[in-house]
This record gives structure tokens, C-alpha cells and sequence, in this order.
């Protein structure tokens, strides 16, 4: 950068992360028991380079009828079952990173 008579250099690097692998605590959630409707809810998180990185990233489902994301807390989404089946959690697209979570009636033991 110039201006007039002043000159002053800057230095910076690029850093490129590996692609993420996504993870969750539980990959079967059951359903709640007793009284209770509705299912389980585990944590997802991105990993790259040893990393955490889910708070920089927006995690989706391939079917909203049997899993939803809630990243209301950045560092800490959540996964929770809101029917029956299976569905992937993923990045940008389900090639480029996603992890499967199983949704059952099987009550919580």
C-alpha cells in the first residue's frame, strides 16, 4: 500500500482446512419414555485438522420430517429426531461431509 511519500507492506497467509468429518455423540436416537412424545437429540460437530469447526459451518438434513438442526447455540448444534427413519446430517452437500442418524420408536432404556 502507497500514499504519497508513505509505503508500508503487508504480510499474511493463506490457511486451507481439510474437508470436515462430521461426528454425533449418538447415532440412534430412541424414543423419549413415558408420558414424554418425541425422540432424543445428540450433538454434531465438524472436525478438520484435529479442529472443531462446527460453530463456522451450517449443518442440514436430507429429511426434515425425521431430523432438524438446531444451531441456536454455535458452538454446541444439535440433532434431534422428529420422526421415525433415517436421514443424513451434512455440509454443503452430502458427498462433501455428512454422517447418518437413525430415528426409532424403540423407547429410551
Amino acid at each position: 500500500m502507497s500514499s504519497a511519500s508513505f509505503v508500508h507492506s503487508f504480510n499474511f497467509s493463506v490457511v486451507r482446512l481439510n474437508a470436515p468429518t462430521l461426528q454425533v455423540e449418538d447415532n440412534l436416537l430412541q424414543a423419549l419414555p413415558g408420558g414424554c412424545s418425541g425422540f432424543q437429540s445428540t450433538r454434531v460437530r465438524a472436525v478438520s485438522g484435529g479442529v472443531d469447526i462446527s460453530r463456522l459451518l451450517t449443518f442440514r438434513t436430507t429429511s426434515s420430517t425425521v431430523l432438524v438442526v438446531d444451531a441456536s447455540v454455535p458452538s454446541r448444534p444439535m440433532v434431534s429426531g422428529v420422526g421415525v427413519g433415517t436421514g443424513l446430517v451434512y455440509v454443503r452437500e452430502t458427498s462433501f461431509a455428512s454422517v447418518s442418524v437413525n430415528v426409532t420408536t424403540a423407547v429410551v432404556g
